[in-house]
């Protein structure tokens, strides 16, 4: 009888641990952990690196939790734009998303430090800047002022501009029409540097390219080749003007719904995919250049020396202006970006 008494307590015991594990949530079972199917659209092509890194994690957490984590997935735009998707993310249309931070900043201002030109130029810039103070920081803000939270920083490569003229100088440059997005931080960077700025959605550019509505575009080195803008422009200069950051987010109310158990596991697969996902963005940056120059023939260039001095001090200005405009605490986290990255 003694021993049928400890069974009993540690059954007991045990199932305890794994209903406080598991929590009275909504998306979990009354006898613990349930099924949960996570609805996750994006606008992200099918064949990014992101793209092929989110399906990694998807499949890696549903591997970890034994198939009880499972995902409706779409992507490519088919459920609307990052706009869109961040809206109905932020509402509870949608469970989770990938979205381009730059899309935050009418929600959350403080993440335009994340767009702002010429401030992180190379990868351990970038790096530096989002893991620590400045990326929780941002986080924290961002779980404060939407219903939506961050999981991490995905690195989408640097954007270059694809022309078709050789840009090096700042005087190579000068009325130079190039299509961008319809971000304010974009515009303002290229009307600085002295372009013609047209504004235009990314689904616009090759009608926009091959009808020489605009003779130059500003993307990453993937998208230049991946969508053959660089059949009607034969030069890209490796400006890295602005790294192309982005997330996977998560509405709030779902994610406090779901088990800490499930959460934990999202989270732990969450930071083993990024550790991957950054070395393949760095190594594919250099494979990107190579198959533009030998496939497409396109010429390769970067901002000589001078003229990446006269970027840096061309837009302290501006960086300081946009983070006053916003807050104190917005130019001390500037200031803090500024020291981490002059000291790289």
């Amino acid at each position: 009888m003694r021993n049928k008494r400890v069974v009993t307590a540690l059954l007991t015991a045990a199932m305890s641990v794994s209903l406080a594990a598991c929590g009275n949530s909504s998306k979990g079972t009354k006898d613990g952990c349930g099924p949960v199917k996570v609805v996750l659209p994006t606008a992200v092509s099918g064949t990014a690196l992101e793209s092929k890194y989110l399906e990694q994690w998807m499949e890696d957490v549903t591997e970890r939790s034994n198939g009880q984590i499972t995902f409706d997935y779409t992507n490519g735009g088919a459920l609307g734009s990052f706009d869109e998707l961040l809206e109905g993310t932020d509402s509870g249309v949608y469970d989770m998303s990938l979205i381009t931070l730059s899309y935050y900043e009418t929600y959350v201002p403080e993440a335009e430090i994340l767009s702002f030109p010429f401030l992180m130029m190379d990868y351990d810039d970038a790096h530096d800047v989002l893991d620590g103070e400045i990326g929780d920081w941002l986080k924290e803000k961002t779980l404060a002022n939407t219903n939506t939270g961050w999981m991490g920083y995905l690195m989408c490569y640097f954007r270059y501009i694809n022309s078709s003229t050789p840009i090096e100088t700042l005087d190579d440059c000068k009325d130079v029409l190039i299509r961008v997005p319809t971000t304010q931080t974009t515009i303002d960077t290229f009307d600085k540097m002295g372009f013609s700025t047209v504004p235009l959605p990314f689904a616009d550019i090759y009608t926009a390219m091959s009808t020489g509505v605009v003779n130059a575009v500003e993307t990453s080195g993937e998208s230049i080749y991946n969508y053959g803008f660089c059949d009607f422009a034969k030069y890209v200069c490796k400006s890295n003007h602005q790294p192309i950051i982005e997330s996977v987010i998560y509405n709030q109310d779902f994610w406090n719904s779901l088990p800490e158990e499930y959460q934990q596991i999202m989270t732990d697969a969450m930071n083993d995919m990024l550790v991957e996902e950054w070395k393949a963005s760095q190594e594919n940056e250099a494979v990107f250049c190579d198959l533009l120059e030998k496939e497409k023939g396109v010429t390769v260039t970067e901002f000589n020396d001078d003229a990446k001095a006269q970027l840096k001090e061309m837009f302290k200005d501006y960086w300081s202006e946009k983070a006053e405009a916003i807050s104190p605490e917005m130019t001390e986290k500037l200031n803090a970006a500024i020291e981490i990255v002059n000291n790289n």
